[in-house]
């Protein structure tokens, strides 16, 4: 399914390039409500995480996990429980989910 997406949409190497940048980089609405509001990407949604009211979405980079778990700004209880991102500059904590 994935290789037919991609197959369909590229012819050369620049053709990757642009969708790959695309699929990453280009900015999207976190909402159907606010769909007039851009200010997402993949990359920011895998590697920095999201916040939506008090919870994060995204946030599927486990190196970064460790990194803050092991700093103190982290605690991770498992898969399918919320844990809490506690921001350096604020003192608030955000619950991941």
């Amino acid at each position: 399914m994935t290789s037919g997406y991609f197959l369909d949409k590229i012819s050369s190497v620049e053709d990757m390039r642009a969708l790959l940048y695309d699929i990453w980089f280009d900015f999207y609405a976190r909402s159907s409500s606010s769909s007039h509001i851009v200010d997402s990407s993949g990359f920011e949604h895998v590697f920095v995480g999201e916040k939506k009211s008090s919870t994060v979405t995204g946030f599927h980079n486990w190196v970064q996990m460790y990194l803050l778990e092991r700093a103190g700004h982290l605690i991770y209880t498992g898969a399918n429980s919320v844990a809490e991102v506690c921001d350096d500059i604020t003192h608030r904590c955000l619950h991941h989910l």
